[in-house]
């Protein structure tokens, strides 16, 4: 099944108006008593309280994928519904690739240094990861077990090699990563399709649970860390799914940082409710997704003369 964000006019609906009427009320609800002698800093304290109402209130309006690292959370109102969106093998794979690449990362040190104790025992901790036995990998397919196999091999082949050595040699250590490489590559390749997979069967099973106009006005956010948000898998997965081109985030969002549902689901109320407050105070429904200021920072520094720091 393929989603595509609809044609319809979203500012059109019922919630928005009254979201309006919040904001509006967060200003004339005050206390006589305050309103009197109200300063700027109160009624900027009171605007990001009424904001704040309407924004949960519109979070809350229609339902909310949210792919917070393995798991895949429906929300509907008060109901809520996880989905693992994840596949047990990629643990294993993962851990596999991430033997040679914590070698290579403990052995980051002075060109030609001998070998310090430290160093002696991370690299003993690595090489006490085991071959998984063969039960352990029927769940992964002939050609990945051997590249499983063969990556951890090779691993403990090269600790042996630096720990009988007791040196730290760059060019060993550059050949044992550049070996890898392709193969880490491929483990990386399987990784990735079983990830997709699982995503995928969350999401179908997500959506039978949905009615056709609960699908015509669902949004997702996918949480994670600064550094994923432009080739995030979750990303790219449900900008396909709606045909939305990277950066556009109409229905699908990117909570940086999020650390748990509910915060990344404000987002999709805090999305809401500037489209609406931008459509209506300056005909743009991405205004106010960038910088209030950054606009007018632009023009203005296009003509200051500043003299360069470097």
């Amino acid at each position: 099944m393929r989603i595509y964000g609809g044609g319809e006019d979203k500012m059109r609906r019922p919630w928005v108006l009254l979201a309006l009427a919040g904001v509006a009320l967060g200003f004339t609800a005050v206390r006589r008593r305050r309103a009197t002698n109200a300063g700027l800093p109160e009624l900027d304290e009171q605007f990001h309280e009424a904001y704040g109402r309407v924004r949960s209130v519109a979070s809350r309006t229609d339902p909310v994928l949210v792919l917070l690292g393995d798991v895949l959370v429906l929300l509907d109102g008060e109901r809520r519904r996880e989905h693992l969106a994840t596949a047990p093998a990629t643990a294993l794979i993962k851990a596999a690739a991430h033997v040679p690449v914590g070698v290579f990362a403990i052995l980051e040190q002075p060109a030609d240094s001998s070998l310090d104790e430290a160093t002696r025992q991370h690299l003993l901790q690595m090489r006490r990861v085991k071959v998984p036995a063969a039960g352990q990998l029927d769940q992964l397919d002939a050609d990945t077990r051997a590249d499983v196999v063969d990556v951890l091999q090779r691993s403990h082949a090269f600790i042996d090699e630096v720990l009988a050595s007791g040196q730290v040699l760059p060019e060993p250590r550059s050949r044992f990563a550049g070996a890898l490489g392709p193969v880490l590559l491929r483990l990386s390749e399987r990784a990735t399709q079983l990830e997709l997979d699982a995503l995928h069967a969350a999401t179908d099973e997500a959506l039978r649970e949905l009615t056709s106009e609960q699908r015509r006005t669902l949004e997702v956010v996918v949480a994670g860390v600064h550094q994923a948000r432009a080739r995030s898998l979750g990303m790219q997965y449900f900008q396909k799914r709606f045909g939305e081109r990277p950066g556009e985030e109409k229905r699908v969002t990117y909570a940086e940082g999020a650390e748990d549902v509910l915060e990344a689901r404000e987002l999709i109320g805090t999305r809401r409710l500037d489209r609406a407050i931008a459509v209506a105070f300056f005909g743009d429904p991405k205004r106010l997704q960038r910088d209030v200021l950054g606009d007018a920072a632009t023009r203005i520094l296009e003509h200051a003369d500043l003299t360069p720091l470097a």
